[in-house]
């Protein structure tokens, strides 16, 4: 009787412990060549797991924390590739490409929303660079303000972000691209209405 609930408490540790915990199930996209024969991920500079790869999969677990930013790494000290994946909770599929760029993540709703908040943040600054090329050399007065509609885009998408992102990363993200643009009371307010994650 003692060994049967001993091995149901062990079961029961083990399905807590999942519930918390991102996985990623990596795959090489075909054609490609991975430039490791390992991968890790990493939280900063800490290691959190590393796996071979192995006939182009590989699979990689560490706590969930939506609040994070987790990359993953060709090598742990190193900058030779990464890609970075939002900690969020639960299975992933991750195809990686010898360009980062190229990497997708499927079926991570706080993955698809920083990647949408990137497309459009791209979006408006690839606006602001082709109209200044139709700027004459002497049209400073006309660039500043293509420059001031530019910033006015961002800010407005990063505190939209922010409103709907409090407690993830992406409020991170995005009060990075604004954090210069605002005075002392305005980061306050915003900073307030965010996690302790974003005040620290």
């Amino acid at each position: 009787m003692k060994k049967y609930l001993f091995s149901l408490l062990i079961l029961a540790l083990a399905v807590a412990c999942g519930k918390d915990t991102i996985t990623i199930k990596g795959t090489v996209a075909e054609g490609e060549t991975f430039p490791s024969e390992f991968v890790y991920l990493m939280d900063g500079e800490t290691v959190l797991d590393s796996a071979a790869v192995v006939d182009g999969a590989f699979t990689l677990k560490a706590p969930a924390n939506p609040e994070k930013q987790y990359r993953i790494c060709a090598e742990p000290r190193g900058r030779l590739w990464n890609y970075g994946i939002v900690a969020e909770k639960g299975t992933f599929p991750v195809e990686l490409s010898a360009d980062p760029r190229k990497c997708d993540i499927d079926n991570s709703p706080l993955n698809e929303k920083l990647k949408e908040f990137n497309g459009k943040l791209q979006d408006i600054i690839g606006e602001y660079r082709d109209q200044l090329t139709g700027l004459a050399d002497d049209a400073e007065a006309e660039a500043e303000a293509l420059y001031e509609q530019m910033t006015d885009k961002i800010k407005d998408l990063s505190l939209d972000a922010i409103g709907k992102n409090a407690n993830n990363y992406i409020a991170k993200a995005a009060l990075q691209n604004i954090i210069y643009d605002l005075d002392l009371d305005q980061l306050k307010d915003i900073v307030g209405k965010c996690g302790k994650f974003v005040r620290d």
